[in-house]
């Protein structure tokens, strides 16, 4: 949910966010079909926690969304690769790490979700591994 009025930090709960901007720029950058799965990265996964909407984020998961298109078909697997990346300690990293200058956080974190998740989904699950 977007908030109508900006919250102060310590006051945004689960799945709130204050990132308008960002979530505006998702949905004329990528679509409103990418902005939804990309917030439901967070909302519907282990990662909804009170700041995790924040606009680093939004931006993050609508880039590297969009840039896999494959994943919009199989939302459900690509919800299950992010209940095992934990969205804030990548966030923190990225805002922390040493970067080229003219990069962005949010263009690091993308770069962290982009790993974590492509090898979570490149993990067999348990279910397809006992068929085998």
């Amino acid at each position: 949910m977007v908030s109508p009025h900006p919250r102060a930090q310590n006051r945004i709960k689960p799945g709130e966010t204050n990132a308008v901007a960002a979530v505006r720029a998702g949905l004329r950058r990528h679509g409103a079909a990418v902005v939804e799965l990309a917030l439901r990265c967070v909302t519907c996964t282990t990662n909804n926690k009170a700041g995790a909407l924040s606009s680093v984020v939004v931006e993050a998961l609508c880039a590297l969304i969009a840039a896999h298109p494959e994943w919009e078909a199989a939302p459900d697997r690509l919800l299950g690769a992010f209940n095992a990346v934990i969205i804030l300690r990548e966030a923190d990293k990225a805002r922390f790490q040493e970067r080229p200058p003219g990069v962005t956080p949010w263009e690091v974190l993308r770069d962290r979700l982009a790993a974590a998740v492509s090898k979570q989904l490149a993990t067999p699950s348990t279910a397809a591994a006992k068929a085998a």
